[in-house]
């Protein structure tokens, strides 16, 4: 009841309408007092019983998020990428660096994964890298496509990753993978045009 006067009346400061999250986690709480699991239908009516101004496509995607939120919670064990380093750790040496890839995250998530495995391989204190792939939020029948399609993602990765060694051995050291030639010119009525980078106007 809270929850939806709250949400309805705006209750928040007049400038701030309630958000999103606001409505996701209203309707989570509502779910999770059900006793038996509302169906989708159930979740999008909820939400339009409410005051709001979100179109029918992101209410659906709220109440798919909610309900397979909470699926995933019933069928599967969810961790995040320190869980997964704490546990994991323990069966290595402070030598072995464990990185966490998420699966079920975006493509930010393995790009950063792949940033990790660079820093690991040029850190001489770790002499072995420990890849452990994790999900998070997955229902357990989704969790075999999901780490399926995860692992395409890395090998993408991978790919570009062998490009970049293929023109390291054309180019040597004039090779840089992140080479910034020239800054933008932002400084108004001083900068004027690019600006090749070690170089003022």
């Amino acid at each position: 009841m809270w929850d939806e006067i709250g949400l309805g009346a705006n209750n928040h400061p007049p400038s701030k309408s309630a958000t999103r999250g606001d409505f996701t986690k209203a309707l989570a709480r509502w779910v999770a007092t059900q006793e038996q699991e509302p169906t989708q239908g159930q979740c999008v009516d909820w939400i339009n019983n409410i005051p709001h101004s979100f179109s029918q496509e992101i209410v659906t995607n709220m109440a798919q998020k909610v309900l397979k939120t909470k699926r995933a919670a019933n069928t599967v064990e969810s961790f995040d990428a320190k869980q997964v380093v704490a546990k994991i750790g323990k069966n290595y040496t402070n030598r072995t660096e464990v990185i966490p890839f998420n699966l079920s995250g975006n493509s930010t998530y393995l790009k950063r994964a792949a940033f990790d495995v660079l820093e690991s391989i040029a850190n001489p204190k770790k002499s072995e890298r420990v890849g452990v792939g994790f999900v998070k939020d997955v229902p357990a029948e989704e969790i075999d496509t999901v780490r399926e399609e995860g692992l395409k993602s890395i090998e993408k990765i991978n790919d570009l990753f062998e490009a970049a060694f293929q023109v390291r051995m054309k180019l040597g050291d004039d090779f840089k993978l992140l080479d910034i030639k020239y800054m933008m010119p932002q400084v108004i009525d001083v900068e004027t045009s690019l600006i090749p980078v070690g170089k003022t106007e």
